[in-house]
């Protein structure tokens, strides 16, 4: 039987042992995250596979929110992105400037005599940046093309009764498409290739041990790359919940070229209303993901496919055994700090300012 024929055995076997552990690729790794810690396992420059793991230390409040549905969308949304910059940031240590250079120095000046961690500034800023990039591609950028079509066609999309309708399905058409483009050109870079070949080792290691499958390489490999639970199912959904609100919205508070001809207010009123119902979007698409991911059967698989076929043409490769060996490391030690408290944390053997 060839790996591809055991894949489909796979994938149309039932889950025997669901877990909660998720993960993202990183830099040459895979961090993955438990109900009590996260842990990155890195192969370093010399082959060696480098484990940070780290205890979980939320706020009472961020656990309150974090389980209280439709708030805990964008509560762990929040978290992830603060986290997933920093994990990227420390796995980048591990091939990071000698201590000796200056910005160790500074580094670790800072710490020491101000406690300012450089490395929670950069995540800040990181994470601030790319909310700012993310309303630009996906809002900004969107809605532009959306008033010049309304200038081109008006008997259409302004003068029509069902002009709320058509604007709210193109806008969306032109996200999705925006969204698919986006992940098409940045595959195109080498290293971004090779961070897709970890999310597919991510994904195999996860399904591997929900179909009860020995974690080692040679079998793990045989699993499907492809997971209901990834983040771009996840953003996909958003995408569609997006389309659905955004147009019936917009429909009822009238933000239309009939009631805002001008161009720019028209636009502006657009983006602003967007971003004040993006936490409500995120709330209800992350409840639909945890939703769907319960069941596996035809009628949930209609809507879990278009994010899941994302997965298999774009965001997942395959990965090699070294790849596998990597993220099979960051799940054992989840699974071994999970299970007992007494584990002790680690932490990557790094240097230069993004060590501390």
């Amino acid at each position: 039987m060839s790996e591809a024929d055991t894949e489909r055995k796979i994938k149309k076997g039932k889950k025997s042992c669901r877990t909660y552990i998720g993960g993202q690729a990183v830099l040459e790794g895979v961090m993955m995250m438990g109900k009590t810690c996260q842990a990155c396992a890195v192969r370093d420059e010399d082959g060696n596979i480098q484990i940070e793991a780290k205890r979980l230390n939320h706020g009472k409040k961020a656990q309150k929110a974090s389980k209280i549905p439709f708030v805990r969308g964008i509560v762990n949304l929040v978290s992830s992105l603060v986290t997933g910059t920093k994990v990227l940031m420390r796995s980048a240590a591990v091939y990071g400037e000698d201590e000796e250079e200056e910005g160790g120095k500074v580094s670790q000046w800072l710490a020491e005599k101000l406690k300012i961690n450089v490395m929670d500034i950069i995540s800040v800023i990181s994470v601030t940046l790319g909310f700012v990039l993310a309303i630009g591609i996906f809002i900004f950028i969107p809605n532009l093309i959306l008033n010049w079509l309304c200038d081109l066609f008006p008997a259409t999309l302004v003068e029509s009764e069902l002009a709320g309708l058509w604007t709210g399905l193109i806008l969306g058409g032109i996200k999705i498409i925006i969204f698919i483009a986006y992940l098409a050109l940045i595959l195109l870079l080498k290293d971004i290739r090779r961070l897709y070949q970890y999310h597919g080792a991510e994904h195999k290691t996860i399904n591997a041990y929900e179909h009860g499958m020995k974690l080692v390489p040679e079998e793990v490999k045989k699993a499907s790359r492809i997971h209901d639970r990834c983040g771009t199912s996840f953003t996909f959904i958003v995408l569609i919940i997006n389309i659905l609100i955004f147009s019936v919205i917009s429909w009822l508070c009238h933000v239309d070229k009939a009631t805002i001809p001008n161009s720019v207010l028209y636009v502006l009123a657009r983006i602003g209303l967007e971003i004040v119902l993006l936490p409500v979007i995120t709330g209800i698409s992350y409840e639909f993901l945890k939703f769907f991911a319960k069941f596996d059967n035809k009628f949930v698989n209609i809507f879990k496919a278009p994010g899941m076929l994302l997965q298999r043409a774009l965001t997942t490769r395959e990965p090699d055994e070294q790849q596998l060996e990597v993220a099979i490391a960051a799940f054992n030690k989840v699974l071994e700090m999970d299970a007992d408290p007494d584990v002790r944390e680690v932490e990557f053997i790094t240097s230069g300012i993004l060590s501390k």
